[in-house]
């Protein structure tokens, strides 16, 4: 994938002859602060597919996740005694815009089941999207099918870099880890099965290596406090109750969104 995709695997079992018991095993976590995916990671191989060939990588193993989240939250700085050049430098990009998307799906895997997609660019925004997603009923599907909306729409509004927050891991894996091996499995899992999301995942990717768009994505712990999260949360549920609408009637029920959030 062109763009930057900048939203967060086992040890051998031993036997120990020991009459005090054995302190609990603490799994390390990996934070990335700059990298393909910024975020924290619960094992090296997730970490390691987001910094390897990526310039500037900065990334740390820390043993509690809290800590791994203030050291990808905390606003850099560069160290001390760094001698600043004095050549000119060119002025720093434009910062990205931040929208936040989730997919959400009533009865999941069932014959039933409703899916919808919620992009959320902030309070009352026009952009805003809760809509029916109108491909296979899935909660992944959904979330696949939000962030390529959110990509769209910052095409279509001459955004220059775009920063999607999101809180699938599934979505995370599926473009950092999963796709290349995919492609060159022609699209097959070590079962043997065939990927379900192929579909989303092709046109997302496909999407990312035309777009003008800078993109990056960020993964967020869900149900948390995230303002941004929820709210993206409650316009993919909205979505999901909505029915499936042609071009015209999206069109009216995102005129209908934006009055509702005025």
């Amino acid at each position: 994938i062109r763009s930057a995709v900048t939203a967060v695997r086992h040890p051998t079992s031993l036997i120990l002859l020991s009459a005090a018991p054995a302190p609990p095993c603490r799994m390390p976590f990996y934070a990335v602060k700059r990298g393909l995916v910024t975020g924290v990671f619960n094992t090296w191989l997730e970490c390691q597919a987001q910094v390897v060939g990526f310039p500037g990588a900065r990334y740390k193993k820390f043993s509690t996740v809290e800590e791994a989240q203030m050291f990808v939250s905390a606003p850099h700085t560069p160290p001390r005694g760094t001698k600043r050049k004095r050549s000119p430098t060119p002025p720093p990009a434009n910062p990205p815009l931040i929208v936040y998307t989730d997919g959400a799906c009533h009865s999941n895997g069932r014959d039933n089941s409703r899916a919808g997609i919620g992009v959320y660019f902030g309070d009352g925004h026009p952009w805003n999207v809760a809509e029916r997603h109108p491909g296979r009923q899935t909660n992944n599907a959904a979330e696949i099918a939000a962030a390529k909306r959110a990509v769209e729409i910052a095409e279509r509004e001459g955004v220059e870099a775009l920063e999607v927050r999101t809180d699938s891991q599934f979505l995370i894996s599926c473009l950092t880890a999963w796709l290349p091996k995919w492609r060159r499995n022609g699209w097959r899992l070590s079962d043997g099965g065939t990927v379900r999301v192929r579909q989303e995942i092709e046109s997302l990717a496909d999407l990312l290596d035309s777009t003008r768009v800078r993109v990056n994505f960020r993964h967020v712990r869900g149900h948390s406090g995230n303002h941004g999260n929820e709210m993206a949360d409650r316009l993919a549920n909205q979505g999901a109750d909505a029915p499936l609408l042609g071009e015209a009637g999206a069109a009216a029920a995102a005129s209908q969104l934006r009055n509702s959030w005025k």
